[in-house]
C-alpha cells in the first residue's frame, strides 16, 4: 500500500457509494449499509476490479494547497 493513500472511494455502478481504509496493516470495507469489516487482500482487489470508477483519496500537507 502506498504512504500516500488515505483510502479509496468506491462507486459502486453509480447506486451507492462506499470506501476502503488501510490502517494498522489492515482493509477496512466500510458501507453505510452494514458495520466496517476487515477484507483480505483478494477481496480488495476483486472489489476493485468489479467498480472501476473508484478513486483514491491521497493525503497531503495544508501548505500544498497555498
Amino acid at each position: 500500500a502506498r504512504k500516500d493513500v488515505a483510502g479509496i472511494i468506491v462507486n459502486q455502478g453509480n447506486t451507492r457509494w462506499t470506501c476502503i481504509v488501510h490502517s494498522g496493516g489492515s482493509h477496512f470495507y466500510v458501507d453505510s449499509l452494514s458495520y466496517p469489516k476487515i477484507i483480505q487482500e483478494k477481496e480488495f482487489a476483486e472489489l476493485l476490479s468489479s467498480h472501476p470508477m473508484s478513486f483514491f483519496v491521497v493525503k497531503h500537507d495544508a501548505e500544498d494547497f497555498h
